[in-house]
């Protein structure tokens, strides 16, 4: 309740000693730019508290897709976060953003970004409303241990987590407050209009003594509203390598339904594979003789020696061995090294012929060697 009372009574001297009103969101939609934020968890490192100017920051470690493309006028630019900080509004002096005349906030994570050219900056604002309901986000954990010795060296700041808790918790459709920073030459500047929800008592002793951008420009009028991207709207993709780090892992607990169906579908398929490999093999043994014999007869013919029968036999095995072998090399070498379509199939197929000769040899082997008449009887 003092906490409360306190931004208050600031708020109000702010907003008297500038005489403004903040940012406009009753402004036309810009539909000529458009942003994207990439919401991926940020790795930070350098964590540590600035008591001469009174606030949070940290260094951002490097991600190998962007975090912001940032598009005016047809043109995309991408940026990568670089460092971040987390003010408060204990310094009248220099106030946070002002929102169509709200309340002020408690303070702000601020995300500075580069573009992967290097020439370009954008700087990122997420307004920070204190609660005293515990919330358990990303930026309190930040906030209630960055004194953490086993944390303060690096942590994660997953702010879509925030994102998404603030969302319920307003029925306003957020946008976008763009404009262009004085105080840094070349450097935009968006503030995400629906605060993020924090409850950390931390923040209540943070300032914005030394702030990394002007929070109130000498030409506020001039900004611009750019409306959310809706899912649909746009269909740029970032590569992300699927080793990444940046890759979502799905966790399935080992009892859940889903991997005890799994397991269950698992051995029916081996169970029924046995079964066709089975019965496949033992018609192959009575039917494969059958056939061999009478392909060697029709070849052999009536009224020939006994060394002839076995020469036509010989190259009879061995025209239908090559025919066999070349073939399931040629597509299982296909299948593995030619550049083409469905090169499974042709693997598949080339260890099905193999295997099906493999079988065939075997049966037929066999049956010579426990009858030494076969295939002439």
């Amino acid at each position: 309740m003092i906490f409360d009372i306190y931004v208050k009574v600031i708020y109000i001297k702010m907003s008297n000693k500038k005489g403004t009103q903040g940012f406009n969101l009753s402004k036309t939609h810009d539909t000529s730019q458009s942003v994207y934020v990439n919401q991926l968890p940020l790795g930070l490192t350098n964590l540590f508290y600035d008591r001469n100017n009174g606030y949070i920051t940290a260094t951002c470690s490097q991600t190998s897709s962007s975090n912001i493309t940032y598009t005016t006028n047809g043109k995309p630019v991408e940026y990568k976060a670089t460092k971040l900080w987390i003010v408060g509004d204990q310094d009248p002096t220099n106030p946070l953003h002002v929102i169509n005349g709200q309340s002020p906030f408690a303070g702000e994570l601020i995300i500075e970004h580069t573009s992967t050219t290097g020439n370009e900056t954008l700087y990122l604002c997420y307004p920070l409303k204190y609660t005293k309901t515990s919330t358990n986000g990303e930026v309190d954990k930040i906030l209630n241990n960055y004194s953490d010795p086993k944390l303060a060296g690096t942590m994660a700041l997953d702010i879509s987590k925030d994102i998404s808790a603030a969302s319920k918790t307003t029925m306003v459709t957020p946008v976008y407050v763009q404009y262009n920073s004085t105080k840094i030459s070349k450097a935009n500047v968006l503030v995400y209009t629906n605060p993020l929800i924090i409850s950390s008592q931390t923040i209540g002793g943070l300032k914005n003594t030394n702030p990394p951008i002007d929070m109130f420009p000498s030409d506020i009028a001039n900004h611009n509203i750019i409306p959310l991207t809706v899912p649909g709207d746009w269909m740029e993709c970032d590569y992300v390598p699927i080793d990444s780090e940046e890759v979502a892992t799905l966790n399935v607990p080992l009892d859940s339904s889903a991997i005890k169906t799994g397991r269950t579908m698992s051995s029916i398929q081996t169970i029924l594979l046995f079964i066709i490999f089975f019965f496949s093999f033992y018609f192959s043994y009575l039917i494969l003789p059958e056939v061999y014999s009478t392909l060697a007869k029709r070849i052999i013919g009536n009224n020939v020696s006994t060394d002839i029968s076995i020469s036509k036999i010989y190259r009879m095995d061995l025209i239908v061995s090559a025919v066999f072998i070349v073939l399931s090399i040629i597509l299982i070498w296909y299948g593995a090294f030619a550049d083409i379509a469905n090169s499974g199939d042709y693997l598949l197929a080339g260890f099905s012929i193999g295997m099906i000769y493999t079988i065939g040899y075997t049966i037929i082997q066999s049956k010579k060697m426990s009858n030494k008449k076969f295939p002439l009887e």
